[in-house]
Parts: C-alpha cells; structure tokens; sequence
C-alpha cells in the first residue's frame, strides 16, 4: 500500500472518530495508532473493536470482503485479548454514506444487553475508561 492509500485509510478514520465520538461522550475517542501500539484498532475510545475499510469499488465492499473483514477484526482482538465487539465501518470512495457491519451473534448480544439489562447494569456494556475522581 503506498503513501496516498496511506493517507486516505486515516483520513477515513479520523472521520469515524468524529462521527462516533458524540455517541461516547467522557471517552478520548480518536484514531488508533497501530505504528505505536499494534494493539489497537483503527477507532479507539468506544466499546467496540473497530476496522475502518474505505474501497473505490462494490466489488471490494463484497459480502466474502466484509466476512473476511471481520474474521479479521475478530482475529485481531482475540490475539490482543480485546473483549470488545468487533465491527466494520465501510465506505465506498465517493459516496457520503458509512456503513457498520457486525455479526448478528454480536448484533444480538449488543440488544440483549443494552435494552435488557438492568438500568445499574446498562453502563458496564459500554466499556468505557473509568474518569478519575
């Protein structure tokens, strides 16, 4: 991969970063720095394991591309002993619009524990770093 795919693969996570850090507010959310800590993922701060994939064609953004990018999202977190939910955020070179892409195993665990779970208990799925008193 050269400098400008480089360039556009951050660019496209500094954008993911701003567009999900309303979500988390309290949180330190920004692009990972996987040069410094491999243990990263691409978007950090948040509950989830998160891959940023930004591709010129469909074809790229195909169901076996999104599948073998999540293996690989999940993969990555197991091998950092990150319990987080993997997911991909995808976009299509020209398009405005992202896509988030998870496993309905994932989906469904999200649910269950977000809308049924015990009001004390909804915060501890979010994984967020506990603020200093």
């Amino acid at each position: 991969m050269g400098a400008k795919e480089r360039r556009i693969g951050h660019d496209f996570e500094r954008l993911v970063a701003r567009k999900v850090r309303p979500a988390f507010p309290g949180s330190l959310v920004s692009r990972g720095l996987q040069y410094f800590n491999p243990a990263q993922c691409d978007v950090e701060g948040t509950p989830f394991y998160i891959e940023c994939k930004k591709r010129k064609t469909k074809s790229q953004l195909s169901y076996n591309a999104i599948k073998a990018f999540l293996e690989k999202a999940a993969a990555d977190a197991k091998k950092y002993k990150d319990e987080r939910i993997p997911l991909v955020v995808t976009m299509l070179t020209g398009d405005r619009e992202q896509f988030v892409h998870l496993t309905l195993s994932d989906f469904i665990c999200l649910v269950e524990r977000h809308f049924y779970s015990p009001p004390e208990e909804h915060f501890d799925i979010v994984g967020l770093p506990e603020e200093d008193a």
